[in-house]
């Protein structure tokens, strides 16, 4: 179908940073949509010091009505740059595929614009993935989760739901259109610290505004692999990162309700962190969260978590 229109429907947006190994599968799974809108693909590539932007360059050249590409000047991050992509996003429905992930179903896009089309109290719809563990030579595909049918999360269901969100498989309503405050939002997140990726963030903002809809279909592949940012990163790493966001979400949130609810899930991070930053030796931030875990958690929370210090420390003399 023609894009000449000046408003796009959709817009999928592809977020890629030296991917040139995957970029061209993600792209001919995002081409291959049978879709009776107008809608664009939005490419922003974060510096890439790979082949990634002559191939992206390459399919611009052979499909200039349906790509647009962005090519930033220096690496902004993960976190910044699909921000910036997200402003300059201009049609009422968006669609996330990174650039090491891939669509297998060629009527998703449709599919998940409709469903939001026809239901407005809904600001994003996701499904189920295959999982793709690329270090595996046997049985690398397998299920993101286990097949329990479809799901309607609630603003009350945010922390249940974020596992279930993953960005390959998400089509959410144009925050832009609703919320003139996203962009601040999302960089008051950066107020923590380093703030890798986008997802969380932007999820948690959406889910202010309506419900998403889980579809139990796998029409997605999730590929993890040793040069994913979050794959590739430690434990101890992606717990920090998660604890960052937890802090944001505090300052954020205005329902005292819900803000107990983020802190009681925040104060299960402490040991963890305690001990991760043990394992670094950096001994004044692991003092600092041996004081949270002492003060801050209750009694019982304290005497379930003892044996697994104590472990640690017995594991630390063998």
């Amino acid at each position: 179908m023609s894009t000449s229109s000046a408003q796009k429907r959709a817009a999928v947006m592809v977020i890629t940073y030296n991917q040139g190994a995957f970029i061209g599968q993600t792209l001919d799974s995002i081409l291959a949509q049978k879709v009776e809108f107008p809608w664009e693909i939005l490419i922003a590539d974060d510096g890439s010091s790979d082949e990634t932007r002559d191939i992206i360059l390459d399919y611009q050249q052979r499909f200039p009505a349906r790509i647009k590409v962005f090519l930033r000047e220096k690496n902004l991050g993960t976190f910044r740059n699909t921000v910036r992509l997200i402003e300059e996003a201009e049609a009422d429905f968006l669609a996330i595929c990174e650039g090491d992930d891939y669509w297998t179903d060629e009527n998703k896009l449709q599919k998940q614009v409709d469903f939001l089309s026809q239901n407005p109290d809904f600001v994003s719809c996701c499904h189920n993935v295959l999982h793709l563990e690329a270090y595996k030579t046997e049985a690398p595909f397998s299920p993101r989760y286990p097949s329990e049918g479809d799901k309607v999360f609630e603003e009350k269901d945010f922390l249940e739901r974020l596992p279930w969100i993953i960005a390959v498989s998400l089509v959410f309503r144009n925050p832009r259109h609703f919320d003139p405050q996203f962009s601040e939002k999302m960089h008051s997140f950066l107020e923590e610290g380093t703030m890798p990726l986008a997802d969380w963030p932007y999820n948690f903002i959406l889910s202010k505004h309506g419900k998403t809809q889980y579809f139990d279909q796998i029409m997605a592949v999730y590929r993890v692999h040793e040069k994913g940012l979050w794959s590739s990163a430690k434990q101890h790493t992606q717990t920090r990162w998660n604890f960052q966001i937890l802090n944001a979400m505090v300052r954020l949130e205005h329902q005292p309700s819900f803000i107990h609810r983020i802190e009681a899930t925040r104060e299960t991070f402490y040991l963890p962190l305690f001990l991760g930053y043990l394992r670094e030796r950096q001994l004044g931030l692991a003092l600092g969260f041996l004081a949270k875990l002492i003060f801050r958690t209750s009694w019982s929370y304290k005497m379930r978590k003892a044996k697994q210090v104590l472990d640690f420390f017995r594991n630390k003399q063998t």
